[in-house]
Formats: structure tokens, sequence, C-alpha cells
């Protein structure tokens, strides 16, 4: 352990004066007195000493708990999101099944959604109406269970799709609420 002396100045503060600041290879124990110290340093600041960067650690180590205490500073690593190919390649295969599954529900909805007036309709067309409409809506409810996880794991198919997905899922249970209306009221079907 060296000690501060007018031979050999503090490695953190320069003191000279006496020999209250002592370090190693590893460790700086810079005394706080009225005189030099560090000051207006915080915990986890870093200084540059001899060529090595000296994070703060303490500032009540050594034996009467007067002195700073430095370490080497030891970056922290910077978090990242796991970038193993397997996950990347199930992520893409994933948004790209998503892309065909809500294009395919679009399509639908918009079949469904271009079905005229229940009432000038005839018996077959209303047949064909209806399978449509509930075609539409069974494929929004099956798809609405698996686009949570997708909105969750690919924010900008999220931004992309989700209001208009939300938007057509809606449409499609309010037209089926119509149609089921229509066949009861005006049909007499038990439904």
């Amino acid at each position: 352990m060296h000690r501060s002396g007018p031979k050999s100045p503090c490695p953190a503060c320069g003191r000279t004066k006496d020999t209250d600041c002592a370090w190693a290879h590893d460790i700086i124990f810079c005394h706080q007195g009225s005189t030099n110290g560090v000051g207006n340093l915080k915990i986890g600041d870093v200084i540059k000493a001899d060529g090595t960067e000296w994070a703060l650690t303490s500032r009540k180590g050594g034996f009467d708990g007067a002195a700073a205490v430095f370490r080497p500073h030891r970056p922290r690593p910077r978090f990242q999101a796991s970038t193993h190919p397997r996950e990347a390649v199930r992520k893409q295969a994933d948004v790209a099944a998503a892309r065909v599954a809500l294009s395919g529900f679009y399509d639908a909805f918009q079949r469904a959604w271009d079905v005229p007036d229940f009432h000038s309709l005839t018996p077959d067309q209303l047949r064909e109406a209806t399978t449509l409409i509930t075609a539409a809506h069974e494929r929004g409810v099956l798809l609405g269970g698996m686009v949570q996880q997708l909105w969750r794991e690919a924010p900008e198919m999220a931004e992309r799709h989700r209001d208009r997905f939300e938007g057509y899922r809606r449409s499609i249970q309010a037209q089926l609420n119509d149609l089921q209306h229509f066949r009861s009221y005006y049909l007499g079907e038990v439904i």
C-alpha cells in the first residue's frame, strides 16, 4: 500500500501534505479532511487517475470513516434482448403468418360488409349472407385471441393493424346481431 506524501501525491486528490491518503493497485482511500479531498463527487462518479478510471464506491471508508473509497471502474454491460437466430426467424414467421391471417379476416369482413339490406334479399341470398357474416365473425373471434400476443411482440404490427382490426371486429359483431334480429323477428326463426 502506497501513502501520500511530498514525493508521492494521492492519485485522486493530489494530496502531498501528509500520509492520510493510501492506495494500492485495486483501491484508493482518499482522506476527506478540511483541505483537498474529492469534494462534490457522488457515489458512482468516475475519475481518471494514472490512466485508469476509478469509481467512487463509498465516502465512509478507512479506519476512521473519513476516506473516500475508489475502486477500478467496470462499466455495466448494456442489456440486450436475445438475438438468437432461431428466435428472430420464429418472430418473422409469426409476423408473416399474422399478416396473412389479418388479410384473410379483412377480406372476409369486406365480403360480409358488402351484403345488401336483409329485407331485399331472396332466401338463397340470405343463406349466403348468413354464411359470409358468420364466417367473418368466427374468423375475427379466433384471430382475436392470437393477435394479443402479436401486439406485444411486434409493436409495429400493433400500430399498423390494431385499430382497424378492433373496429372490424366490433362492426362484424353488430352486423351478426342485426342478422340474428332480422331472422328472429322478421322470419320467425328460433335462434
